[in-house]
């Protein structure tokens, strides 16, 4: 495979996701284009939820993010699923979980374009750590409106009805792990847990590409 993707390289340069200049062909950015990791994200949930954010919503990895909501660039989600494996790795280090569960797209969205970000992501998380994912445990409720443009109290009072249980058998008495590409108020991640624990999850963690830092 190594081989092939050098040889690939030649024809096909490899180019740096976040300002396009030609990189060596296993790297994913130049050494100009920088991040920030997350260093903390304070979600009052309670004992039964934890959350882990990889990196900081903001700058290029914003733009990444909003580029990867209307296409699906492969590159871009190995990325983010390494730096999803790392938060993962230092938060949850010791949990064996039994299912990753991404974060429902709504039935619009995956009309118009084909695919749910959050469960591309889900499944390249899903190579690295070993775990199954299913995108048939969590649905978007029919008729349910997206997230952008309300505020916080209003995010949670939306998020709270947007997510209904698809299925009971695959999740009683299971440890999950929610992936999501962004959170902000945590108002998804949040619904999406409680649907999960009401239908007998035994824990619920949770893991996103980037955190908005809350200061």
């Amino acid at each position: 495979m190594e081989l092939f993707e050098r040889l690939a390289a030649i024809f096909f340069p490899t180019r740096c996701i976040f300002c396009g200049v030609v990189v060596e062909y296993d790297d994913f950015h130049c050494e100009q284009c920088d991040f920030s990791r997350i260093v903390a994200l304070d979600f009052a949930f309670g004992s039964r939820l934890r959350l882990a954010a990889a990196l900081e919503y903001k700058g290029n990895v914003k733009n990444i993010l909003l580029s990867l909501k209307e296409n699906h660039d492969k590159r871009i989600c190995r990325f983010l699923a390494e730096q999803m494996y790392k938060a993962f790795a230092e938060d949850f280090g010791g949990v064996e979980f039994d299912v990753i569960v991404p974060v429902p797209a709504t039935q619009k969205t995956l009309k118009e374009k084909g695919f749910n970000h959050a469960g591309l992501l889900a499944e390249y998380l899903s190579d690295l750590i070993g775990v199954p994912t299913s995108d048939e445990v969590l649905v978007r409720v029919e008729g349910s409106i997206s997230q952008y443009g309300l505020n916080r109290r209003q995010r949670f009072e939306n998020a709270e009805k947007s997510y209904k249980i698809a299925g009971y058998k695959d999740i009683n008495e299971k440890v999950i792990l929610i992936v999501d590409d962004t959170v902000t108020t945590g108002s998804t991640i949040n619904a999406c847990a409680e649907q999960l624990m009401g239908a007998g999850a035994s824990a619920v963690f949770a893991v996103a590409a980037a955190g908005v830092r809350l200061d």
